[in-house]
């Protein structure tokens, strides 16, 4: 079945591999052949983890803030953005600290609520391998 992830750590999966390595029939074609499979799909997983990694977000500088009490929008500046974590928004030079809730990020400020989706934002991935 794909997808499934066994419950092991790290080292049980180490023993359970040496063991069947061990227990296996010497031949040094053999052997030579799934080192060599091993090295490649070790290189390619490596690969797509850094290609991952190489990743970057770019956010816009501005969202739009909507006050829960009367649906007002308002242009604020976006600051300290850390994706579905928390974000800084100045409006009229007041910050509001604004902390994701699952679904959008929720603030206040002298008395009202304040939430927004985010900024916009674009991906630009790494080099290509």
């Amino acid at each position: 079945m794909i997808g499934v992830i066994l419950k092991i750590t790290e080292d049980q999966a180490y023993v359970m591999m040496a063991t069947h390595v061990l227990e296996m029939e010497r031949n040094h074609l053999t052997d030579g052949a799934i080192i060599v499979k091993l090295l490649v799909e070790n290189f390619v997983l490596n690969l797509k983890l850094v290609r991952k990694k190489m990743k970057t977000v770019i956010y816009e500088k501005t969202a739009l803030l909507t006050n829960t009490r009367n649906e007002v929008e308002v242009e604020a500046e976006i600051d300290n953005m850390r994706e579905n974590e928390s974000l800084d928004a100045y409006v009229a030079n007041n910050k509001i600290k604004m902390k994701w809730n699952g679904k959008v990020y929720v603030g206040n400020a002298h008395g009202m609520e304040f939430t927004t989706g985010g900024p916009a934002f674009r991906t630009i991935n790494g080099r290509n391998f």
